[in-house]
């Protein structure tokens, strides 16, 4: 129990599900009530009736989030592999303990889920479906994140 709490991929792991849940559930409850998306205004949102534009910034979203991962993490992991010879279970321990970095990789692994969860809601047939207020959430979301 004491190797799984202090596990570097717990909390991630558990931040991604909750997410990825969330694009889930508020993709179905738009779909399943139509008036969520009534309450996106058309300028925060112009294609309301295009699931092209809702498929293409959800894939782009989890397309550069994952690729902001994969760089973020390779040149930490560089970081640390350069610094592992002097101290090596110091900094190991502290890289594998912090909540931040956790927190940090949840987050953009929460993004990818999310957006993955929401993306095979957006359908051109049999009828059209643009889960807007869901697309809108994690589109703004994420500009808030990386602004701040």
């Amino acid at each position: 129990m004491y190797a799984l709490r202090g596990g570097f991929l717990v909390r991630p792991l558990a931040i991604a599900m909750i997410l990825g849940a969330a694009g889930a559930v508020l993709s179905s409850l738009e779909e399943t009530i139509p008036e969520i998306s009534a309450w996106i205004p058309s300028t925060l949102f112009p294609s309301h009736e295009d699931p092209g534009v809702a498929q293409v910034i959800l894939s782009s979203i989890a397309t550069s989030i994952m690729t902001v991962v994969s760089i973020v993490f390779a040149i930490l992991l560089m970081t640390l592999n350069a610094r592992i010879d002097a101290i090596l279970t110091r900094i190991l321990i502290s890289f594998v303990r912090d909540r931040t970095t956790q927190g940090t990789l949840g987050v953009f692994l929460g993004t990818f889920t999310y957006c993955m969860a929401a993306l095979p809601a957006t359908r051109a047939l049999p009828h059209p479906f643009v889960p807007v207020a869901t697309v809108t959430g994690r589109w703004c979301s994420r500009w808030s994140v990386s602004d701040g």
